[in-house]
């Protein structure tokens, strides 16, 4: 996983900035095709950093569209989601990575939400994703593997086509994904 990890890092920190704004674009298209996408209210993205795909021009669409946009807050060991703010006014997180600040407004758990967009560094085609590793995510989605039916949030991994693999190994903590969108298309699990 390690070097899975450092490859695709590199591989997608070796992107211009002009490659990540077409995928990203490319992306955002594909997410509006998607029904719960349209249907949703309350979605949540992140902030990207390392080359990842850029959902800022997504989330700017959907608060033009009347939803309700938040990003990522760590809180102690998990993730509380806060209305999304103008860069100016985020704070950098332990991590360097820009996060709403404390007057952003009241923050939601993940489970109050309709659709989190996750960031990712590798997917395979059963839904398993791997991240940068903090468990960040999985524990904050963790309520998400005991429940016998979907109801939400949809979890939406959003990648480049080349961050998938064959397959990824499975830990008992991991929460799967209920979809992948890249830039080629969307995949549901």
């Amino acid at each position: 996983m390690i070097r899975l990890r450092s490859a695709m890092r590199r591989q997608r920190a070796g992107l211009t900035p002009a490659q990540i704004q077409d995928a990203s674009a490319r992306i955002a298209h594909h997410l509006w095709s998607l029904t719960a996408i349209a249907r949703a209210g309350r979605i949540a993205g992140y902030v990207a950093v390392g080359g990842e795909v850029d959902c800022a021009a997504f989330l700017a669409q959907a608060a033009a569209r009347g939803r309700k946009t938040y990003l990522p807050v760590i809180h102690g060991e998990t993730l509380v989601f806060a209305p999304a703010q103008a860069p100016e006014r985020m704070v950098s997180n332990r991590f360097g990575i820009p996060e709403p600040g404390p007057d952003a407004g009241p923050c939601l758990r993940g489970r109050d939400l309709d659709v989190v967009l996750a960031p990712l560094v590798a997917y395979d085609d059963h839904g398993h994703r791997l991240g940068m590793g903090g468990g960040f995510y999985d524990r904050s989605f963790s309520f998400l593997r005991h429940r016998g039916r979907w109801r939400r949030p949809l979890l939406v991994g959003i990648a480049y086509r080349f961050q998938r693999v064959e397959s990824i190994a499975v830990h008992d903590w991991d929460v799967s994904l209920h979809a992948v969108v890249n830039e080629c298309g969307a995949s549901f699990f």
